[in-house]
């Protein structure tokens, strides 16, 4: 582009600003909807990305890790944690599309009870990342 329209410059670069902010605000509205829909309504086999460390009392390190939810049981989740640990949230965000190609292992061990109520608000703390519904 030449200097002899400035202010057409000005003018371009500022609506690929504004077209910019306005597609990562439409992608993040749609993202947080489908997270918040899978905590109000959650289903055995829905997958939440955690900061498990949030979850164990004393653990100081943070880690992140899949939770897999095994059952609904009235007022309460049982959800299973993944094997896999990692302090790096990307790595464990990419196991959640993994998850539909592939079996990933999850701990037997490892399960947590959540109050069913309560995960909205961990999903506000940012215990709770994302969520998905298993067919979503």
């Amino acid at each position: 582009m030449s200097s002899r329209f400035p202010g057409f410059q000005k003018a371009l670069i500022m609506a690929v600003g504004v077209l910019t902010l306005c597609t990562a605000a439409v992608v993040s509205f749609a993202f947080s909807n489908r997270t918040r829909a899978c905590l109000d309504a959650p289903r055995a086999g829905d997958l939440y990305m955690a900061r498990i460390s949030a979850l164990r009392p004393g653990v100081t390190a943070t880690s992140y890790a899949l939770l897999r939810v095994e059952e609904v049981r009235g007022d309460r989740i049982v959800a299973r944690a993944s094997s896999e640990r990692s302090s790096n949230k990307r790595r464990i965000y990419r196991q959640l599309d993994e998850v539909k190609r592939k079996a990933a292992a999850f701990a037997p061990s490892d399960v947590f009870m959540l109050p069913r109520d309560d995960l909205r608000e961990l999903h506000d703390r940012g215990v709770i990342l994302v969520a998905r519904h298993l067919d979503s």
